[in-house]
């Protein structure tokens, strides 16, 4: 069971200016916990460094800090009805724990697991300069060892996830990937928790993609089935798994390429909320759905778990009279600090409600031209499925170890007319996804600030 902390870039940037003095720093970090059978995660929203006059004494290597450096802090986040966790720096030091930060994390642990209601609470160092940061957390239980936290996360334009050290063997089946990623990078991608949803068309060729390479886990959420017309979009899927759930073929797939990748199978409905909390310990959501009902879930998601979306779509119009076909492909980063997919007019608000209605409900308000119709299926070909799942997956690359510059936000691929195209948007001011205090809000209620339907 992975714990994991994550940051926003906007706060690790903060957390990393406070590197720039030469003397140790101590604070609170607040946010919200996530906990549950699948792991733990610590989503981080905002510090609150210590006020000068609470250090009894500090210096590059020592600090002794007063109660009041801290618990006023800890106190008005338990009152917002988040969490608090002790934060510290060592300048130009390492991000290990020295015996001093041993005694002091056991010396306030009581009165912080007192006023969170805890087993344990967080405690996290910054070290080394704002040019070459290192941050590491643990959680310190009221008995036993402190325990590493096993992964950070941080979620902006790009995607960081850092380690801490661990003994790890090579598979020799990724030794070629290990020849372009190093060492610790395939080592990152096997913890890579990776949501996937939709296994569709462009859905199954990210979910062949990520396993063979070899990603930690994949949590896959459809609840649709093959049919006889979706048989030959699917990898894995052949004529005799008509019939079957799109997540129980991908599974057989994964079964067959013998891999280390864990599949969660979740065969139901991402607008269930039920579904939609099996991606809270995600690093990454892979959206590859057709609905904007559900891609307002999805956008919605990526802020509150600091965890981003990379949404993908294939729109494929009728031959003109000319003969020419037009087909868009588009692969969008959602994430704090860049425009979510209403902001970019991604998603239709109007199709997403239609599509929330009975089915009845809504053929006959569609024969009324009330909503659009919305059960016309649209065209398809595997082939610009497949290329546009292979250009979402090389973005996670792109963003996860650098290999590609953050400034654009998404890219529209015109594909009969062999164009591809970069492009970036600002978020609307008054939009959730510009106001840092929404990002990190984890499973608050209402969950997503979201309507659910009920069970």
């Amino acid at each position: 069971m992975r714990s994991t902390l994550a940051l926003s870039e906007p706060l690790w940037a903060e957390l990393t200016e406070a590197l720039a003095d030469p003397l140790e720093r101590a604070g609170i970090l607040v946010g919200n916990w996530i906990i549950d059978e699948r792991g733990s995660t610590f989503l981080a929203q905002a510090v609150y460094w210590s006020p000068e006059e609470a250090y009894e004494a500090r210096s590059a290597t020592h600090l002794d800090l007063r109660s009041t450096g801290w618990v006023p802090a800890a106190r008005a986040a338990m009152r917002e009805g988040k969490d608090a966790a002790f934060i510290h720096t060592h300048p130009g030091g390492f991000a290990e724990f020295s015996g001093r930060d041993d005694v002091v994390d056991s010396l306030i642990g009581p009165e912080l697991r007192s006023m969170s209601k805890r087993d344990h609470h967080l405690s996290v160092v910054v070290a080394g300069s704002q040019t070459k940061p290192a941050i590491s957390a643990r959680t310190v239980p009221a008995e036993g060892t402190f325990k590493p936290v096993g992964a950070i996360r941080i979620a902006g334009q790009g995607l960081r996830i850092l380690l801490g050290a661990d003994d790890y063997t090579i598979n020799p089946s990724s030794e070629r990937q290990v020849r372009l990623l190093g060492k610790e990078g395939q080592r990152v991608l096997e913890t890579l928790r990776v949501g996937v949803v939709g296994g569709g068309g462009t859905g199954s060729a990210v979910c062949e993609q990520l396993l063979r390479l070899g990603v930690g886990e994949i949590v896959l959420i459809d609840d649709d089935i093959v049919t006889s017309t979706t048989v030959r979009r699917g990898y894995g899927s052949a004529p005799v798994d008509v019939g079957k759930l799109k997540t129980e073929v991908i599974g057989n797939l994964a079964c067959r390429l013998d891999g280390d990748t864990v599949l969660t199978e979740i065969p139901q409905n991402i607008r269930q909320i039920e579904a939609a909390k099996m991606l809270r310990h995600c690093d990454v959501i892979m959206g590859c759905t057709d609905g904007h009902s559900s891609r307002i879930v999805l956008n919605r998601a990526a802020y509150f778990h600091l965890a981003p979306l990379i949404d993908m779509g294939v729109l494929v119009q009728a031959a003109s009279d000319d003969g020419f076909v037009e087909i868009v492909g588009r692969v969008t980063w959602v994430s704090p600090c860049a425009a979510c997919l209403l902001c970019r007019q991604r998603v239709d608000p109007a199709i997403a409600q239609a599509e929330s209605l009975d089915p009845e409900e809504r053929r006959e308000l569609a024969a009324q031209r009330y909503i659009p119709d919305l059960d016309e299926p649209a065209p398809s070909l595997v082939p610009y499925t497949t290329l546009v799942a292979a250009y979402a997956v090389s973005e996670l690359l792109n963003r996860l170890f650098g290999f590609a510059d953050t400034v654009a936000s998404e890219i529209v691929v015109r594909p009969t007319a062999r164009d591809a195209r970069l492009n970036t948007r600002k978020s609307r001011p008054g939009c959730f996804c510009s106001e840092p205090a929404k990002w990190g809000s984890g499973v608050r209620e209402p969950y997503l600030d979201l309507l659910w339907p009920q069970p």
